[in-house]
């Protein structure tokens, strides 16, 4: 339960940044590596994996942040933030979680873009932020 509220609080903040600024401030996002860190160092009370026995476990878990991050790279149109916070949300979630999370994000973003596209609020450049949804589908699961 704790874990739940500590990950709606900090998604709620990078989310506020994300919609007003555009953009999440460094600080944050090392506070969070620094939160991801503690956990994999003392193995409590975040993360639900033990170092380094079950490791592996956790490679396919950063997938979707690698998938943004070379999103990111590629395109330019996902920013890099996104990917990290991600990555960040598989090093304290199991895989099933995590992947879940981000399809279900992703269908958020889809159908929030296609009812937006439809009232011809946004055109195809337009740039939607992807951590309010993040947050959504994190507070749906």
């Amino acid at each position: 339960m704790i874990r739940k509220i500590f990950l709606l609080s900090y998604l709620g903040v990078l989310s506020v940044w994300d919609i007003k600024e555009k953009k999440v401030p460094l600080l944050i996002l090392l506070a969070g590596w620094g939160i991801v860190l503690y956990s994999v160092v003392t193995k409590k009370p975040w993360n639900t994996w033990s170092w380094p026995g079950e490791a592996f476990r956790l490679l396919p878990a950063l997938l979707p942040g690698f998938i943004l991050l070379i999103a990111a790279r590629i395109t330019g149109k996902v920013g890099s933030a996104d990917g990290m916070v991600l990555l960040q949300l598989s090093m304290l979630m199991e895989y099933p979680a995590c992947v879940l999370l981000f399809w279900v994000s992703i269908l958020l973003v889809f159908a929030f873009c296609v009812v937006m596209f439809l009232f011809r609020r946004v055109h195809k450049n337009s740039r939607v932020p992807y951590l309010p949804f993040l947050l959504a589908s994190c507070f749906i699961l």
